[in-house]
């Protein structure tokens, strides 16, 4: 059991791992800058069309104030199936309050401690807030039972209790005369509790069983999660009458899948063909990831 739930943790960070080794094509010199909500985060809208949330790796070092290192001192003690190469960009990684968050290693480096160190920042990098939160190890923390299972070990912080709110986790490898001679940085943001999306159709007139694209345009903060249901209402005198009950949900409604919108995403819908001439409207329920925060977006459309 240990085995395979140690096999999860690895899977999962890997994938985040990969995500900011990752080669996105940088944005040209015009690409969209949007100014989002909350604490004012620049998104770049990448050619590809998505929204990122991410900096030049080294750029996160200078903002700091730290000597920009290679991490490859400390990329060497990560489990075998972890990414070796530094990432050129550093892509925010979205995390609740009170979370766990931090580098896993294979090995111990011997005569060395391994320091991790939380500060919740600014949108310029600059530290806010309470004091940064500082974790040092010195001394192997596993069992000899778990060296033997060749159990990863973890230098985590947990996440202040704090939405809406940007944070750099520094890990470094200190000597045993107290210089850093290698660092990894991260970035961590915890999402607040509001939504900056659109939704919209590809036109405003269709005919019954017509086919209808929709579309969500996120601005972010926030990673959108949002699965296939919708609601279809017809505007009536008393007002937006429901279509799609739920004894429909399955056949119409329900497609199985789960969507994160981190810029836009379109679903495409068949349009009943008993609809009659008026104004309907198509409503989805969409929650800001990381959080128990949701609102209803809508759009309407006319048949005819």
């Amino acid at each position: 059991m240990k085995k395979l739930f140690a096999l999860l943790l690895l899977t999962t960070l890997i994938t985040g791992c990969e995500r900011n080794g990752t080669s996105t094509p940088e944005p040209s010199a015009s690409a969209d800058q949007i100014a989002a909500k909350g604490i004012s985060l620049q998104f770049v809208k990448s050619p590809d069309g998505n929204i990122e949330l991410k900096w030049p790796t080294k750029d996160i070092f200078e903002k700091i104030g730290h000597p920009i290192q290679s991490g490859e001192k400390l990329r060497n003690l990560f489990p075998d199936q972890f990414p070796r190469k530094s990432p050129e960009a550093t892509y925010a990684f979205h995390t609740r309050p009170s979370e766990e968050q931090g580098l896993y290693f294979q090995y111990f480096p011997a005569d060395k401690q391994i320091r991790a160190t939380l500060t919740e920042v600014d949108a310029k990098f600059k530290p806010i807030g309470l004091p940064p939160n500082v974790h040092t190890v010195s001394v192997d923390p596993r069992s000899n039972k778990d060296i033997v299972h060749k159990l990863p070990f973890r230098v985590n912080v947990i996440m202040p209790e704090k939405t809406d709110a940007l944070y750099t986790l520094l890990t470094e490898l200190v000597e045993k005369d107290g210089t850093v001679s290698d660092s990894i940085v991260y970035v961590y943001y915890v999402p607040g509790k509001f939504i900056n999306a659109k939704l919209e159709t590809d036109k405003k007139v269709y005919a019954p069983n017509d086919n209808l694209q929709l579309k969500i345009t996120n601005h972010g903060p926030t990673n959108l999660a949002h699965g296939g249901r919708y609601d279809l209402e017809k505007k009536e005198q008393n007002g937006w009458v429901l279509l799609n009950g739920m004894k429909k949900a399955t056949s119409i409604a329900d497609v199985g899948y789960s969507a994160y919108t981190v810029g836009e995403f379109t679903q495409n819908i068949k349009l009943p063909d008993d609809l009659k001439p008026g104004t309907y409207r198509i409503t989805k329920s969409v929650g800001a990831d990381k959080t128990d925060y949701g609102i209803k977006l809508s759009v309407a459309f006319e048949v005819k």
